[in-house]
């Protein structure tokens, strides 16, 4: 309910000393207050009154909830009235029931989402499965199948056709709210998963605000504002009906303005449209520092934590203003979408980059979770920042595993600034890669046929279409003709596929030679840095051979001279030696609880979530011969493969989870080895599945 409709009459209770008031903090929502009402005795004696004569109902009476056919699935919002929407609703769905799929338009704050979610609630009564999702900046189809909480196990997300067959298989509505947001660079893959459920047993539902971005061949319904009767249901009881009728004339019967209507604010000009009222009668009376916490709001490209935010004391007034608007259980906010656009629209260019370079200094400090870091970063591109290619370099590989479709978003963002900049080509090539999604890293590969990094992508893509004889020959003429610098990038990615390119740690002397003669290639840059980067893979790739021929000597001086150089994670040498020992404790099985106990320290010490289940997994592959119950404990341990966007790191790390399941549980070896075949393909590791594949038919 709006203040206008509360203020009246909580003053009058207090007034009676029927009810107390007190502000408090709202659980989880960092400075956020609330004014909370408390029932006095004089008040609980008056509603016991009323109970008793039946003119109110018993709080404590449980509401009957009415069962369900189908579920809503999801973060939907819960239910709110409805008002002078009745024939839309049905015609709503009518259109769903029938046709199947449509699209939703309308302005900002018209009510889309409100109507949507009781339209959405009668299809659960017919039956059908409701799964939710909401759209942002940074949305691609692996983000709207965990928000529909779709399992997609044995199907790879850049796999487009293998996600509409697994959409396709059941009666269920598949709603994308606020499809407006969706940034170009995800709408290509979104747009043809939609389009190809139109006429299929599932039902898509689409809104969001004009111009579409897509989805134009659907019905379309556009929300108009409230009829002047319906929308003073709005402004509650308390004000006289014929007030109540001149605010929602004014307001043009638009329902967020109606709820913005505060009666101290005043109305607008006759005539005046939404977003003028909300200029210059909502937002005017905020001043210029108010004004500057809440643009730290408008700026912010995803809803982020109330306590994180910039300016934070100030979030409690803004909600008190209805200028905030909370994602489910109130964990994270973002400024109105209405007052949003609004306020966006009067800030210049210049202005907006020196917000974006306080925001810059913020996050800095703020910055803890790698959603965090993706705003700061979003920030350091807004802002144009000097130094925005080294913070990239610093953070891309960090960020890869959780936040893939961020990270190729805001590089896109950064391309739209400096077109032709060759690194970030270079890298937003390497993120579309690591995402499975080859096709958009050959955009980018023409923008590095003179570069040096230009083979290792086109061998990147050769690998992961499954032409291995092409990329076998880009691997010989680079090593042959290339510049020193892509012969050593070549000879380390070819190097490093080689050992990636296996199903257990069985010593091949074929692969380890393989190895040995690809970093005879290799040729030390001048520059410090790329020096160290270069003499750190070459070691790490080093000592794997080492262990793989049993040269336990030799793993011991590349572990000594690493931890000598510096530059690498002491947790990666950790790693190292817990690989060493268990390689030697092969020979000696004495020392295997030891080394146990020294792996868990390991796994504790690791830079990422990433790198500590890549450890797990090979004490599991070690230990799965010497001790299973060992090994099945550890493996316990590792995260089973999850939905949505992976890079290709995590992709190999699920093959190897999926052949491990293969040997831990027989019941399900069939169907592991299915899915550890599938996803060594789409890391070009080949070889790995040739050899599972002949496994799985030993099987069948």
């Amino acid at each position: 309910m709006v203040r206008s409709s509360l203020n009246i009459p909580l003053k009058s209770l207090q007034k009676d000393e029927l009810v107390v008031m007190r502000t408090a903090h709202v659980i989880g929502g960092g400075s956020r207050k609330r004014s909370v009402f408390h029932l006095t005795i004089s008040g609980r004696e008056l509603l016991q009154q009323l109970i008793d004569d039946g003119l109110a109902e018993s709080p404590l009476k449980k509401v009957q909830k009415r069962k369900k056919a189908g579920q809503i699935i999801g973060s939907a919002p819960s239910l709110k009235p409805l008002f002078g929407r009745d024939e839309l609703l049905t015609v709503i769905i009518e259109e769903m029931s029938n046709s199947g799929s449509l699209v939703i338009s309308g302005l900002p704050g018209i009510g889309k989402t409100s109507l949507v979610r009781t339209a959405l609630d009668e299809m659960a009564l017919k039956g059908f499965d409701i799964h939710w999702a909401s759209s942002g900046e940074f949305t691609d189809i692996g983000n709207l199948l965990t928000q529909w909480e779709i399992s997609v196990d044995g199907v790879e997300v850049s796999d487009l056709d293998a996600v509409i067959s697994l959409l396709n298989n059941k009666k269920r509505v598949l709603f994308i709210d606020d499809i407006h947001m969706i940034h170009p660079r995800h709408i290509d893959a979104i747009e043809k998963v939609s389009h190809a459920l139109v006429n299929s047993d599932a039902k898509i539902l689409l809104a969001g605000r004009e111009p579409m971005p897509f989805g134009h061949e659907l019905t379309k319904i556009k929300i108009p504002s409230l009829p002047i009767d319906d929308a003073t249901n709005l402004l509650g009881d308390e004000i006289e009906q014929q007030q109540k009728e001149e605010i929602a004339k004014r307001l043009g019967g638009h329902p967020l303005a109606l709820l913005l209507y505060d009666e101290e604010a005043g109305l607008p000009e006759q005539g005046a449209d939404v977003q003028q009222y909300v200029e210059e009668v909502v937002l005017a009376h905020l001043d210029d520092d108010l004004r500057d916490d809440l643009d730290q709001l408008v700026i912010l490209p995803m809803p982020v934590m109330a306590e994180s935010a910039p300016n934070s004391e100030s979030i409690g007034l803004f909600d008190e203003y209805a200028l905030l608007r909370w994602t489910k259980n109130d964990e994270k906010m973002e400024v109105q979408h209405l007052v949003r656009n609004v306020r966006r629209s009067l800030l210049d260019e210049k202005t907006l980059i020196e917000l974006h370079k306080k925001a810059i200094l913020h996050w800095q400090q703020s910055a803890n979770s790698d959603k965090e870091k993706v705003v700061l970063l979003y920030h350091r591109v807004a802002a144009e920042d000097e130094n925005l290619k080294f913070h990239f370099e610093r953070e891309i590989e960090t960020l890869l595993p959780t936040q893939s479709a961020a990270v190729s978003v805001i590089l896109q963002e950064a391309l739209n600034i400096y077109h032709d900049d060759v690194d970030l080509h270079y890298m937003a090539a390497h993120v579309a890669i690591q995402r499975g999604d080859s096709e958009h890293a050959e955009k980018h590969l023409q923008h590095l046929i003179d570069d040096s990094r230009g083979a290792e992508i086109a061998l990147s893509i050769s690998l992961q279409q499954g032409r291995i004889s092409e990329a076998d020959e880009l691997i010989r003429d680079g090593l042959e003709l290339a510049e020193p610098e892509e012969k050593t990038r070549l000879a380390i990615a070819a190097a490093s596929r080689c050992l990636d390119d296996r199903i257990d740690a069985a010593h091949n002397p074929d692969i380890t030679k393989q190895i040995k003669q690809l970093l005879k290639h290799i040729t030390m840059p001048k520059q410090p840095e790329k020096r160290t980067a270069v003499l750190i893979s070459m070691s790490i790739i080093k000592h794997s051979v080492a262990l793989l021929d049993n040269n336990f000597k030799d793993a011991t001086e590349i572990r000594k001279t690493l931890s000598e150089i510096g530059g690498i994670d002491n947790g990666i040498l950790l790693a190292l030696e817990i690989k060493a020992q268990l390689a030697e404790t092969k020979r000696n099985l004495k020392n295997l609880e030891k080394v146990i106990e020294l792996a868990a320290n390991a796994i504790e010490k690791q830079p990422s979530k990433l790198h500590s289940d890549a450890l797990r997994m090979s004490i599991v592959e070690s230990l799965v011969e010497l001790d299973m119950a060992h090994a099945e404990n550890i493996f316990n341990d590792i995260s089973p493969p999850q939905k949505s966007h992976i890079i290709s790191a995590q992709k190999r790390l699920n093959a190897r989870w999926w052949t491990m399941k293969s040997i831990l549980n027989p019941a399900m070896t069939i169907v592991a080895l299915r899915e550890a075949i599938s996803l060594n393909k789409s890391t070009g590791c080949h070889h790995a599945a040739k050899q599972l594949t002949a496994r799985l038919h030993k099987l069948l």
